[in-house]
């Protein structure tokens, strides 16, 4: 699970590639990006306190991701 949880965030970046490579050319959601970035902001609380390493990996890298994401839709 600790190589899922690593994993999954960085198939993020085809996505954030895309975003930066191509402004003003993808059809990408903010509202949906902002949730994705709320949920894992929520997923990495609960994995500090669960005091749960693979969770607070994932939420650190998917909120890394996410937060590429959602800066690269604001900035384009």
């Amino acid at each position: 699970m600790v190589l899922v949880a690593i994993t999954e965030p960085l198939m993020t970046i085809p996505q954030i590639i895309d975003i930066y490579a191509h402004p003003g050319q993808n059809q990408v959601s903010l509202l949906t990006w902002v949730l994705y970035l709320f949920a894992s902001v929520l997923w990495l609380f609960y994995g500090i306190k669960m005091r749960n390493r693979p969770l607070i990996w994932s939420g650190i890298l998917w909120m890394l991701m996410e937060g590429a994401v959602v800066g690269g839709i604001l900035l384009y």
